[in-house]
């Protein structure tokens, strides 16, 4: 998926979709720090950061909010914006292993 340095998706995979339980466009309309757990925004602001410094960011975990209102557990790897603000990513769902070790 590609999100711009603002935090609004700009193309996000079915998967992604599938997931999370929203629409294309339910994705595409809001910022994802709306979809992320509460107590998850610091650290992905902070992460955000070290994108924008040029950072990778590699194996962050933080939790999004699906649409039937539970929260799921995403396990990142991000490069850095190289082109037009973009930033590339890919998420994990590591819900299970999180639920398995609670």
């Amino acid at each position: 998926m590609r999100c711009r340095i603002d935090g609004y998706f700009k193309e996000i995979n079915p998967a992604f979709q599938h997931v999370l339980g929203y629409s294309r466009e339910d994705l595409l309309a809001r910022s994802f720090l709306e979809f992320v757990h509460p107590e998850d925004r610091s650290r992905t602001l902070q992460a955000l950061e070290q994108l924008s410094q040029g950072q990778p960011v590699v194996d962050f975990q933080n939790r999004y909010q699906a649409r039937d209102g539970g929260f799921r557990w995403l396990a990142w790897r991000s490069a850095p914006p190289l082109d037009r603000g973009l930033i590339y990513a890919v998420a994990r769902d590591i819900t299970e292993q999180k639920n398995w070790k609670s």
